[in-house]
């Protein structure tokens, strides 16, 4: 039998059964409103995370770079969430970075995706031709389309 708290996953699908209603996380999300999700929400959009990046192809294995900023807390705790959810390394990319050093960056990890926000878009499309996933509103609203297809 596994052992539940040797993943990420495994630990938080615990604690949403031991104790659903209690705070896991508060934290700001780019659409401007700080969220305040209980361990069965987290959960939840954890898990609908990963469902949603294996329906785009994602698969046990692959880098998901996630370029967004502080602002995206809970965009970026959910997109990791759904990574180790399927397997998925989790890349973080600095928003601060100059162009050459995030360019650098991305041809060295070589990632499958980058989940990032349309705010941000232009200029990553402009760096790199890594297929994008913009996020939406509700986390399941995902673009993929990019100009250097």
């Amino acid at each position: 039998m596994k052992n539940p708290f040797n993943t990420i996953p495994g630990l938080l699908a615990y604690q949403a059964q031991a104790h659903p209603n209690r705070l896991a996380l508060s934290v700001q999300s780019h659409w401007g409103y700080r969220d305040r999700l209980t361990y069965s929400q987290l959960d939840f959009l954890g898990t609908r995370m990963g469902c949603a990046l294996r329906a785009l192809g994602i698969n046990k294995g692959d880098r998901i770079a996630v370029f967004l900023t502080n602002d995206s807390g809970r965009e970026a705790v959910i997109t990791a969430l759904g990574c180790f959810a399927i397997g998925a390394a989790v890349v973080p990319l600095n928003t601060r970075s100059s162009d050459e050093e995030l360019r650098y960056a991305i041809n060295s990890v070589e990632p499958t995706r980058i989940v990032t926000v349309a705010s941000s878009a232009q200029r990553l499309y402009a760096l790199a031709s890594v297929r994008q996933i913009l996020i939406g509103k509700d986390l399941s609203e995902f673009t993929t389309d990019n100009p250097h297809d």
